[in-house]
């Protein structure tokens, strides 16, 4: 018994000094020392976040910020502390014509960035100061012995810090965007469970811009373009420099479909490279977050399709706009928002391919008599719709509210698909006159009936 009770004694031990305390992490940063150079390692399998990590002494330090980062291949791209790769590393050490050698025990594949001293202080592993602390977001989370040569530090590694950013916005008018990039492409993914508006967004650094324009829709179902103005939930945007081939997205990164990509010629608008220093993401014109260039992710809140539906103009009786055209990518609608009957008989939309017109409309019958509705009495919540022949009739965009279909009209011409993004925008007509020109990236247009 007593030979038992020694035995589990001794096992309790054992795991006490050998096992992690329960709770920390194990460490995924090795730094290592001579008296020539200090190399930061890391040596776990996934990128980290060196970002805001120092190494700090009694007398200096080596800040993030201190770091030259190294370009890679032609691209004369910068690495990023954010995404430090399995294996790569970090060298400091004092100004001086070549760089040391590293120690024999260190294995680094790719030295990603350089700090190359010029203050004696800031040697933090000199014996003389005695030693130094690693410290992330200014909290100390490892204590290094000078005269061990090596210390070991746990760190955030990149995909958990793009899990803490994609907090879902509590205000149903507004979703939430994540933002998030390496050094070869930059991915917009909406995170949300709603559709989002993203036809005024932009990014802008102090050298170049992503504008809404730049980016080239792909098409979806019937070859129809999908639109900025409805980002479906789990879609993403793409931009990277021109290249043969799409580079992989971020780790961290789950996009369902692409909607949309930016292949740019102008390295300049790389807005996301390390020496732009940061970038800005704007609606309209008007900056709604400034977005650290080291973090490799950024959430930007923007509209959903259905407030953005919302923030129309009113309708306004001395106009008449008593009609909206609503679409998406599959299927138009044009809804009576009044509550009084109006006539819809000489409306037309038409665009630089193609056109709407009203004998296009197949009437829909009603009552026991079969008869026909007449565009001259379209009544209040009644809608026409639009869409390219199918087998079936695409489903309703989900801010439209349509209490009964008077008209269709399945179109065999995809020209006459005037809503489709290729063709720029459409114009409203009443017999003939234009009365609204409506803006293709929108989704919805309010129509003026001229009385």
């Amino acid at each position: 018994m007593r030979l038992t009770f020694k035995l589990l004694f001794v096992s309790l031990m054992l795991m006490l000094v050998y096992q992690p305390i329960l709770g920390q992490d194990a460490d995924n940063i090795s730094i290592n020392w001579n008296q020539d150079i200090l190399i930061v390692l890391n040596t776990s399998g996934e990128s980290v976040n060196a970002s805001n990590m120092d190494f700090v002494s009694g007398n200096g330090a080596v800040m993030a910020t201190d770091w030259v980062m190294n370009t890679y291949g032609d691209s004369n791209l910068s690495y990023s502390l954010a995404e430090l790769q399995p294996g790569a590393c970090l060298l400091a050490y004092l100004s001086a014509d070549e760089q040391p050698a590293l120690p024999e025990n260190v294995e680094c594949t790719l030295t990603v960035g350089i700090f190359t001293m010029t203050n004696f202080d800031d040697i933090v592993w000199d014996v003389a100061q005695g030693g130094f602390s690693v410290v992330v977001d200014g909290a100390s989370v490892a204590d290094c012995e000078i005269t061990g040569n090596s210390c070991g530090a746990s760190i955030a590694t990149t995909a958990s810090n793009a899990n803490d950013a994609t907090e879902v916005a509590e205000d149903d008018s507004q979703a939430d965007l994540l933002v998030a990039w390496n050094t070869d492409v930059f991915v917009i993914v909406n995170t949300s469970d709603d559709e989002v508006t993203v036809a005024d967004l932009s990014f802008t650094s102090s050298q170049g811009a992503i504008l809404p324009e730049n980016w080239v829709m792909n098409p979806g179902e019937n070859n129809i373009l999908y639109s900025l103005d409805d980002l479906a939930s789990g879609s993403c945007l793409i931009a990277y420099l021109s290249a043969d081939e799409q580079p992989a997205l971020p780790e961290n990164v789950i996009c369902t479909q692409t909607e949309g990509v930016f292949t740019m010629t102008n390295i300049n608008d790389m807005v996301w490279d390390v020496s732009h220093g940061g970038f800005s993401a704007a609606v309209g014109g008007a900056t709604i977050v400034t977005c650290d260039i080291n973090a490799t992710t950024c959430v930007v809140s923007v509209a959903t399709t259905s407030a953005s539906s919302d923030d129309m103009v009113a309708m306004d009786d001395d106009e008449a706009q008593s009609i909206r055209a609503i679409w998406n990518t599959d299927i138009f609608v044009v809804v009576n928002t009044s509550e009084v009957a109006v006539d819809v008989a000489n409306l037309s939309f038409a665009s630089s391919q193609g056109q709407i017109l009203p004998e296009n409309w197949s009437l829909n019958t009603f009552g026991a008599n079969n008869l026909l509705y007449s565009l001259e009495d379209f009544a209040p919540g009644s809608c026409l719709i639009a869409y390219l022949s199918a087998d079936e009739q695409p489903t309703l965009p989900d801010n439209v509210t349509c209490t009964r279909t008077e008209g269709v009209f399945t179109m065999t011409n995809i020209s006459d698909v005037v809503w489709d993004v290729s063709q720029g925008g459409f114009s409203a007509l009443m017999s003939g006159v234009v009365t609204t020109e409506c803006d293709i990236n929108r989704t919805r247009c309010d129509i003026g009936l001229g009385g």
